[in-house]
């Protein structure tokens, strides 16, 4: 069993999704991104068991994602409704507390009006021997290797989602 703790990025290890488009403030469109209303609410999870934690980089509150043992990879996400060529940006801060778990990272999963799968945008892995807390980021102006992702043509949801698995 393995815990994969994530906390608001907005706030920590948590998870905040924005839209730069035509705003002069990106808006937040994740509900309850940092956790903070001390539930899960506006999240779903497969693998795991989904809980509150008082465990956090800011704020009182993140996200437990704790293995069910059957499962490779547990995941929590959370769909939200994006416009198509639209910019986006997604930030997390993922603490991971056990020697068992090798991996994490955050994706952005593109679905058209049938849910249907068009691609996808990664942040960089988490791997073994690289495991501390941080900041992983889908949107870097810094970094070529992470651009801001940017919705596709037909793009109407994206399922942000944070993964995480052992070897």
């Amino acid at each position: 069993m393995f815990r994969f703790y994530l906390l608001a990025i907005t706030l920590l290890l948590a998870i905040s999704f924005t839209s730069n488009t035509a705003r002069a403030v990106p808006a937040e469109l994740l509900i309850n991104p940092g956790f903070e209303t001390g539930d899960t609410s506006g999240w779903s999870s497969v693998g795991g068991d989904l809980s509150i934690a008082p465990v956090s980089n800011t704020g009182d509150w993140g996200a437990q994602l704790v293995s069910d043992g059957q499962d490779t990879v547990a995941k929590m996400w959370q769909d939200v409704p994006v416009e198509p060529f639209a910019t986006y940006q997604l930030l997390g801060w993922i603490n991971i507390n056990d020697a068992n778990l090798s991996h994490a990272r955050f994706r952005i999963q593109w679905l058209d009006a049938d849910g249907e799968f068009l691609g996808f945008a990664e942040s960089r892995l988490l791997e073994n021997g690289h495991v501390e807390p941080g900041t992983y980021t889908i949107s870097s102006t810094t970094d070529p290797a992470y651009p801001p992702p940017v919705a596709p043509s037909n793009a109407l949801t994206a399922r942000i989602l944070s993964l995480a698995w052992g070897v």
